[in-house]
């Protein structure tokens, strides 16, 4: 037993010093991480809040953030010189695209997204298959552009595309980052920013390096017709994937996502959006000199935000089918109705017992008992009770309790005479019934009313 305890303690001290060694040589560095926007804020304000705060300190004169924008009818009511960026769209016929290609021409400038789908081949016919394609293809018929499959570039061969100045620095820059929060790795130059990044010469001969499409949207670029209004364009090793095109009096920049613009990620990383290369230069240019900057997180069809219930749109589109389900569903309730009846309300328990043991015992005295037997019972306690209430009663005739009966019930003669002489002695229903009905008259005015 000795030897155990001392085995134990042994142990223990073993364990414990041990534990101290263990501590004293941990390695106490303090972590630090890049954090990116807030996710709430980001709900909230939506994917071009930086945008505004951007171009709020540039001091552009006016800017309105729109999470939803329902229906074009909302944007009508601004004047010219107003930009109009939209980080994305619900937009699916050509007629929202006239719409808005209208506005444009007023003197208004837009920034939209067209991602590139499978049906967008160098066609540019106006007769697209419905839905997305009747907006795409009618705007790019509009503004003379159509699009293209993209030059492909091999995986392998991307190593061998000379590394871009841009994609230079933005490389030194997130390895800056890193170094920062003590995670620096070695100089890294994205392959995908080499191929991927765009020069956009300005027409005051100023050049931009801009990201108009995400690093794996490269399976389409835009390709302007010969007299497309073209006020500059950026190509990249894939082709142009941004443009910016005059219509009317206006002018519309399409990329081929909103990316570019969209609030920026941590700086230790590739994805930082809006922070990245000239795109912050290029979001101020375009509003340089607007009356007005809209920046809308989600612009709708037209009429999607309209207070019409979507029910009554279905059913006015499908008249005939909704009449038939209508008439479908009164079948259904009459059956319903026919099997189960009427719901009936019940009374409180204690009520509803009572009128059950009345209605028994009712049952019961009318099978074992004559008509005549329980109206004479009912007789003589009615007679009892006028005597307790007027001890004089006896000594009146016939014709003097009548009268006083009448007087004092406020009840016609008719109805207090059959209880005031003998009862005959057969009883039809018909008789039974009226003299319940009025012996229970009689009653209640003698307890409510006597004196």
């Amino acid at each position: 037993m000795k030897n155990m305890k001392a085995l134990l303690i042994g142990l223990l001290a073993v364990l414990l010093v041990g534990g101290l060694v263990v501590a004293a040589n941990l390695d106490k560095r303090q972590t630090q991480s890049w954090q990116t926007l807030d996710a709430q804020q980001q709900i909230r304000e939506g994917r071009l809040f930086s945008l505004k705060q951007l171009l709020e300190r540039a001091g552009t004169a006016r800017v309105e953030s729109k999470r939803s924008l329902y229906g074009l009818n909302g944007i009508n009511e601004y004047a010219d010189k107003q930009l109009m960026i939209v980080a994305d769209h619900r937009l699916d016929s050509s007629e929202d695209a006239e719409r808005l290609l209208g506005w444009v021409g007023r003197g208004n400038h837009l920034v939209l997204p067209l991602p590139s789908y499978a049906s967008d081949n160098p066609a540019g016919s106006s007769s697209g298959s419905g839905g997305a394609d009747d907006f795409r293809a009618t705007m790019l018929r509009r503004l003379q552009i159509h699009t293209a499959k993209a030059t492909e570039i091999d995986d392998k061969n991307l190593p061998n595309l000379p590394n871009l100045p841009a994609c230079v620095k933005t490389a030194e820059r997130i390895r800056q980052a890193q170094q920062q929060i003590g995670e620096a790795e070695p100089l890294q130059v994205s392959e995908r920013c080499n191929a991927a990044l765009s020069s956009v010469r300005l027409p005051e001969k100023a050049t931009l390096n801009i990201l108009g499409s995400s690093y794996y949207q490269d399976n389409a670029v835009w390709v302007p017709q010969p007299n497309a209004a073209v006020l500059f364009q950026g190509k990249n090793a894939y082709g142009v994937q941004i443009i910016r095109v005059a219509y009317g009096d206006g002018s519309v920049l399409l990329t081929f996502d909103e990316s570019w613009l969209t609030n920026p990620g941590r700086p230790d990383s590739w994805d930082n959006s809006l922070a990245l290369y000239d795109h912050a230069y290029l979001a101020a240019y375009l509003a340089q000199g607007k009356e007005r900057v809209i920046l809308v997180d989600k612009l709708y069809q037209a009429g999607y935000g309209s207070s019409t219930p979507m029910l009554w749109k279905m059913i006015k589109a499908q008249p005939v089918l909704w009449a038939l389900a209508f008439a479908a569903a009164l079948v259904l309730l009459w059956r319903i109705i026919v099997r189960v009846g009427v719901v009936q309300q019940l009374p409180p328990a204690p009520e509803r017992y009572l009128k059950q043991h009345l209605l028994a015992q009712g049952q019961f005295l009318t099978r074992h008992l004559s008509r005549r037997a329980i109206l004479n019972d009912m007789q003589r306690r009615l007679l009892e009770a006028l005597q307790q209430r007027h001890p004089a009663w006896k000594q009146m005739g016939s014709r003097k309790q009548l009268e006083f009966l009448s007087a004092q019930t406020k009840l016609p003669p008719s109805v207090v005479e059959p209880w005031l002489k003998p009862l005959p002695d057969n009883i039809n229903l018909v008789q039974w019934l009226q003299m319940l009905a009025s012996h229970q008259r009689i009653m209640r005015k003698i307890y409510r009313s006597w004196y």
